[in-house]
């Protein structure tokens, strides 16, 4: 069955649905264009497949140079409940259009998962390719940001939409899983926050 033909915001909505899926891009043989999450019929030319995985959208949609920059030092925000510096840099990285992923601090095996991953017990963290930013600090943050080639002002389209967050112990690792019945180690004191920075939430 031949596919319909989707309005951008038809569009827009299938990129923005929950859970991970696969869209096809193709032109048909009278030249219009389709998208649909089925396979495109045989006489479809330039096909292209997006990944819509975790119900966000493809940085293959991005303007070239954020997806550039997205590719070569991709963004991972790490997050705790009631942390208003994580609101903020949240909010910071939204404001200047930068596609991140988000991952949840709530359980011992995700303050152990953090620990692991970025030596602190502290949020938020911001790690932008091999760089990280402990605390939240907009200078900071915006110039390590800069520092990687994102733009200095948004230019995501309207329609794209980051992964909704998950909890960071669903990151798997190489470690065996942690016994539940064995109480998370005592993190260690959080250093000094650099001038500026807001004061970060501590486990």
């Amino acid at each position: 069955m031949k596919s319909k033909q989707l309005a951008p915001l038809a569009i827009a909505l299938l990129c923005a649905s929950a859970g991970a899926q696969q869209m096809y891009k193709w032109v048909a043989a009278d030249g219009t264009v389709s998208w649909s999450d089925k396979p495109p019929p045989p006489t479809a030319t330039k096909v292209e497949k997006k990944n819509m995985a975790g119900g966000g959208s493809s940085t293959d949609d991005l303007p070239f140079a954020l997806a550039s920059a997205a590719k070569k030092s991709p963004v991972t925000l790490y997050t705790g409940a009631n942390c208003s510096p994580c609101d903020l840099g949240r909010k910071l990285l939204r404001d200047r259009g930068i596609p991140f992923t988000e991952k949840t601090v709530s359980t011992n095996d995700d303050i152990n998962q953090l620990a692991k991953a970025t030596g602190t017990s502290s949020l938020p963290v911001l790690t932008i390719g091999s760089a990280k930013q402990q605390g939240f600090s907009s200078d900071q943050w915006n110039s390590a940001l800069t520092a990687a080639n994102y733009p200095a002002t948004s230019v995501m389209p309207k329609t794209f939409r980051n992964p909704p967050a998950t909890p960071l112990a669903e990151v798997k690792s190489d470690a065996p899983p942690a016994d539940a019945s064995t109480p998370a180690p005592a993190p260690a004191p959080a250093p000094a926050p650099a001038p500026g920075a807001q004061p970060g939430f501590h486990f």
